[in-house]
């Protein structure tokens, strides 16, 4: 943080991207925002239009991509123990490759720095793949011959919402009830229905073979 003084005015701005909250970093890297807006921003204060060009070169490290590998955390996460909502929230964010630390606003509300909101952002995000990966192994599901040329992938257009609607009973009424569950629930669930499934195909199978 460095301390500048223009025309008697005192202005403490940040000096690098981890001294930044969470609002302010969201706010800086808006496209749309103007150099005025921006350091408004980082002044936590309206700034004199006329102070603008004194203060702007005080700020040239904005113009460097944040190195989030350089900020660490101890803090225990488990985004398992969170709820399905947010995780949806979470992967339709990274569908868009919306920024690293929506991550971070999706879990928490608190207005943490950047350099303590990047390295739990990072391990949410690691924690959200490696979920992909065990919904990929685990969860899985082919379909039958029978069931393509019956037109089964015209339920992919729903996305999320199957699985929604699917522990819901379809009862819409009981979608927040859903997003409300702990990803680990929601997980046992599915996998629990998905062997179910398997379980009645082989047998159906197999007494279809006795006949």
């Amino acid at each position: 943080m460095i301390r500048l003084k223009v025309n008697k005015e005192v202005f403490d701005m940040p000096q690098t991207w981890g001294e930044l909250t969470v609002e302010q970093y969201l706010k800086v890297i808006n496209t749309t925002a103007t150099n005025q807006e921006i350091i408004d921003t980082l002044a936590c204060k309206p700034v004199n239009p006329l102070f603008i060009e004194v203060i702007y070169p005080f700020l040239k490290w904005l113009e460097k991509p944040i190195d989030i590998e350089q900020y660490k955390t101890n803090e225990k996460i488990n985004i398992k123990d969170y709820s399905f909502g947010k995780y949806i929230l979470l992967e339709l964010d990274l569908q868009k490759k919306e920024n690293v630390i929506k991550a971070y606003s999706i879990y928490f509300d608190e207005n943490k720095i950047l350099a303590e909101a990047l390295p739990i952002a990072n391990k949410i995000i690691n924690q959200f793949f490696e979920c992909k990966k065990w919904e990929s192994e685990h969860l899985g599901f082919k379909p039958t011959n029978e069931q393509v040329r019956a037109g089964i992938d015209k339920f992919d257009q729903f996305g999320r919402q199957n699985t929604i609607d699917m522990l819901a009973n379809g009862d819409v009424l009981k979608y927040d009830s859903v997003l409300a569950l702990d990803v680990n629930t929601v997980f046992a669930k599915l996998k629990r229905i998905k062997i179910e499934n398997d379980f009645q195909r082989n047998y159906q199978k197999i007494m279809s073979e006795k006949k």
